[in-house]
């Protein structure tokens, strides 16, 4: 799998933000705090949706956490406030086997579901791949 586009909206400092990825190397450079590892994690927590397919691999699907949304300063009347923005959106594109597969991650606050376990389009593309690694990893 090479993933070649990575959007994310109000994940930790990305508001809405959109990642192309070059085909043949990536080289994430940065000050610290502008983040380097927020877009590792985005891409580790929608891969590892792919991973809640397998009996013995659901232990690796990575989860959203209340740290992962991002948070906006607002001043109510006198008080200041800090309030977490929803939803959290993940949109994955890459290439599996010479096929473009894309898929999405989302977190709302009202029912705290996070969409990437029972995404029906996700599982109807990438079953033909899950089968081929699941016979790999049966050698």
């Amino acid at each position: 799998m090479r993933i070649h586009r990575l959007e994310l909206i109000n994940f930790r400092n990305f508001e809405h933000t959109i990642f192309d990825f070059p085909e043949r190397f990536t080289v994430l450079v940065g000050d610290n705090g502008t983040g380097k590892t927020a877009i590792l994690d985005a891409i580790s927590i929608s891969v590892s949706c792919l991973f809640c397919k397998f009996n013995n691999f659901k232990y690796l699907e990575r989860k959203f956490s209340d740290d992962d949304v991002r948070k906006v300063r607002y001043k109510k009347g006198q008080t200041p406030t800090i309030e977490p923005q929803y939803p959290v959106v993940f949109v994955c594109t890459a290439v599996v086997d010479g096929a473009e597969i894309i898929w999405e991650r989302k977190s709302q606050l009202v029912d705290r579901v996070d969409s990437g376990e029972n995404n029906p389009q996700l599982e109807k593309t990438v079953s033909p791949y899950l089968v081929k690694f699941r016979k790999f990893l049966s050698y």
